[in-house]
């Protein structure tokens, strides 16, 4: 339960033995002169609300608009067109399936991946999709049922450490 408590206060008391601080030694350095440079998301923000005669509020509908249109167009295009980007379809060598898991420091990390053309200049959605392909033809799950290689799953888990 909350208490209420009442404190009287003289604030003419408090008033009367306040003093102004003292001033200080310090000089303001003089004013320069600099070039401003015309650029940027805020000044393009303020010449398009000039140029539109837009308010900001106008002006972030506007943009909401754009940013619709383009994640429905991006939607559209992902939904028609399923781009893998050439990558990840590289045949797997005999040594590479047969490569120990403890020993991924000395693989081809890029050739695991079916990316070995692109080396390095791989970018992160070639890497995604090229894991998302071996990881669909090795995954141990999916060939538990059949006989024959059993080394799957040691390749799976260099797939693995091949995109860390």
């Amino acid at each position: 339960m909350a208490t209420i408590v009442d404190i009287s206060l003289d604030i003419g008391s408090l008033l009367q033995d306040w003093s102004a601080p003292s001033t200080s030694t310090a000089k303001l350095s003089p004013p320069k002169e600099a070039n401003l440079i015309r650029a940027g998301p805020s000044y393009y923000a303020h010449v398009q609300r000039t140029i539109n005669q837009w308010s900001f509020d106008e002006q972030d509908k506007h943009r909401n608009d754009k940013v619709r249109e383009h994640l429905q167009k991006k939607a559209a295009q992902n939904e028609t067109d399923m781009d893998d980007l050439g990558v990840g379809d590289e045949p797997e060598s005999a040594e590479l399936l047969a490569s120990d898991p403890k020993e991924w420091k000395k693989l081809d990390l890029y050739a695991v991946l079916g990316l070995s053309h692109l080396r390095y200049k791989a970018n992160n959605d070639q890497i995604r999709i090229a894991h998302r392909k071996k990881v669909l033809k090795h995954h141990p799950d999916k060939k538990a049922g059949l006989a024959g290689d059993s080394n799957d799953d040691a390749f799976f888990k260099c797939i693995a450490k091949a995109t860390e």
